[in-house]
């Protein structure tokens, strides 16, 4: 749910899978730009990298395509960690991006003249398309890596950190893992749960001078 009663579906392979975005310039020291690239297995993050590049980045696509760059590379050898332990997934992964102008890129093959001066990114991503990864255009809204490259509305980051996190696995309340794996403590506050174990050895030690 983006927003109440705006519903939106993506349907994602079981993994692993590529989600990768970048902003431009917010380092206000050196304008640098942030980028996230994130591999997800099963739906849930199993890697998540936020770096900041060395150089500014003349143009948004620019800074995608580096995004998007380092993405693929830290997909490949997580797909080899996956053949090696027997876990067979299907090839190509999914590569997500939502720059129109990347997708474009990556898609089409081609070197553009706007783009030449980023010839070895576009180049590595030429090569490894439909080998390595498959390119996919995902919406904003939608783009799973954008809590890594900017401050988002705290309604959007927890839906973000829920997604990630698995927080849909969780146990129900009225489940026996909810109490094993101490649910009822889960988000809350370092205070809250010093409270909690204190009131249990109060009642506790009330228990047994009965």
């Amino acid at each position: 749910m983006v927003t109440p009663g705006n519903n939106k579906e993506l349907i994602i392979p079981n993994g692993p899978i590529n989600l990768n975005d970048a902003e431009l310039g917010r380092c206000l020291e050196t304008r640098h730009t942030y980028f996230c690239c994130m591999i997800v297995v099963l739906g849930v993050v199993i890697q998540m990298k936020v770096k900041k590049t060395t150089t500014p980045m003349t143009h948004t696509t620019d800074a995608e395509l580096k995004a998007n760059f380092e993405g693929s590379r830290y997909l490949i050898p997580i797909q080899k960690i996956f053949a090696h332990m027997g876990i067979i997934f299907e090839l190509p992964s999914d590569l997500y991006c939502d720059n129109r102008a990347v997708f474009s890129i990556i898609k089409s093959e081609r070197m553009t003249p706007r783009c030449r001066h980023f010839d070895l990114p576009i180049a590595f991503l030429h090569a490894n398309k439909n080998k390595v990864f498959s390119p996919k255009l995902v919406k904003t809204d939608m783009m799973w890596a954008d809590m890594g490259t900017k401050p988002n509305t705290p309604t959007t980051l927890k839906r973000f950190k829920y997604w990630s996190t698995g927080e849909r696995f969780l146990p129900n309340k009225d489940h026996e893992h909810y109490f094993l794996l101490q649910m009822e403590f889960y988000e809350k506050s370092f205070d809250h749960i010093l409270r909690c174990v204190k009131n249990s050895s109060n009642n506790k030690d009330r228990s047994l001078q009965k």
